[in-house]
């Protein structure tokens, strides 16, 4: 596996930033789909440069802000209930990641049983 592995100490310090960029892609999510639901209310012929240039701006802010998850090495899952998972030293064994979501508190220990094998795991952190 490539990139940062994180243990539960890591990811619950990373959180106060993560968490904090989580709301904000949340956030310019809900823009975006207001905006395009408005631009697709508009007839072709009549459409308004201003709102397409909203929309571009927000698609465009929703991707730097994506890029920061990335940069410090999670993985969105869920854009619209806010959810990301650190990767842990049992991803690729066990399918096992640390995940948080926006609205509950923490970072909470996920199993994904279509990543890994199925066998036992004693978690340490």
């Amino acid at each position: 596996m490539a990139g940062k592995i994180f243990d539960m100490a890591e990811a619950e310090r990373a959180l106060v930033y993560i968490g904090r960029v989580v709301d904000d892609i949340v956030g310019c999510y809900v823009d975006i789909t207001k905006i395009k639901g408005e631009i697709e209310r508009i007839p072709v012929g009549n459409r308004n440069n201003g709102l397409d240039k909203r929309y571009e701006e927000k698609i465009a802010e929703l991707g730097d802000f994506v890029g920061e998850l990335m940069a410090v090495g999670v993985d969105l899952v869920d854009i619209e209930r806010g959810i990301v998972n650190f990767p842990t030293r049992h991803t690729e064994d066990v399918g096992l990641f640390l995940r948080f979501e926006k609205g509950l508190s923490g970072v909470k220990w996920h199993h994904d049983p279509f990543l890994g094998s199925r066998k036992s795991l004693m978690i340490e952190d």
